[in-house]
């Protein structure tokens, strides 16, 4: 799927989620999204399945998945998903300190249910939270102690229902929204 690249978030963070849906119904359920830039106004949107009729996987899954998406050179990597168990700290640094080096921005939750969540909770990640009263498809950038956390409504814009019915919520769509303004953001 082609987007401009310099489209009104709207339009972007739905097609994101909405592409993001769409492989759910179809092909299980999809956590992991690559934005790979094409032309100066333009971006390639791949998504890529970790789970498969449960959304529950190894996360060895996640981490191949992103060493993968790290492989196709993308400008953003986002994932809506992560993990609070620190067992896999150690390889998410890396993932994140090569995606870094790449100049990939890794946008993820920074909780989960009300813990810290990986990779969103480490350094170099765009973090984001689910916050409802935060206008839908208009993320805020927040500070937050020592770090700036995005802050983004969970919920789907009011006029998304109809002929282009958005099913994704929580985190996933919280997670598209900034992946969409970073995409609007980023230099042609």
């Amino acid at each position: 799927v082609l987007l401009p690249a310099r489209d009104r978030q709207f339009p972007v963070t739905l097609q994101l989620a909405q592409n993001c849906q769409c492989a759910k119904r179809k092909a299980g359920v999809v956590k992991i999204a690559v934005a790979l830039p094409t032309t100066p106004t333009s971006v390639e949107l791949l998504s890529l399945q970790v789970f498969d009729r449960e959304p529950t996987c190894d996360f060895a899954a996640v981490l191949h998945a992103l060493r993968h998406a790290l492989t196709l050179q993308p400008a953003v990597i986002n994932l809506s998903l992560g993990t609070t168990s620190l067992r896999h700290r150690r390889e998410l640094t890396a993932i994140v300190a090569a995606a870094r080096a790449a100049g990939t921005r890794l946008v993820a939750p920074a909780s989960y249910g009300g813990l810290s969540c990986d990779p969103g909770n480490l350094p170099d990640v765009e973090a984001v939270v689910g916050d409802p009263n935060v206008l839908p498809m208009v993320p805020e950038l927040r500070r937050v102690g020592s770090r700036w956390i995005w802050h983004a409504s969970p919920l789907p814009p009011s006029g998304s229902d109809g002929v282009r019915r958005l099913l994704a919520r929580g985190d996933s769509l919280a997670v598209a929204a900034v992946t969409g303004c970073l995409l609007r953001s980023s230099p042609a």
